[in-house]
């Protein structure tokens, strides 16, 4: 009985680190994705104003 109690606690640690990870790795995306975004839409602005200031 022991031993099935320690590998069911033992699946339930390994489970809530693996959901961890996921997530974790979920948001480190959306934040990577956002900030390459973010970069891509100020270097085009950047690009149409200098245009724009030079024209």
């Amino acid at each position: 009985m022991f031993c099935v109690e320690s590998r069911i606690q033992l699946f339930e640690s390994l489970f809530s680190f693996l959901f961890f990870f996921l997530v974790t790795s979920h948001i480190l995306c959306i934040a990577v994705t956002v900030t390459i975004y973010l970069f891509i839409y100020f270097t085009l602005s950047l690009r149409t104003l200098a245009y724009s200031f030079f024209l």
